[in-house]
């Protein structure tokens, strides 16, 4: 049982990294933009 638990846990830590990234990734495409226009 535990292993299944520690499975999701995972699965959710990835999900939240994987938004985190994203936030960065968008967070910089923005600022680069506003450094073009």
């Amino acid at each position: 049982m535990w292993f299944i638990k520690k499975k999701l846990q995972e699965k959710l830590k990835n999900k939240t990294q994987d938004f985190q990234n994203e936030k960065a990734v968008n967070y910089f495409f923005s600022v680069k933009l506003k450094a073009l226009k």
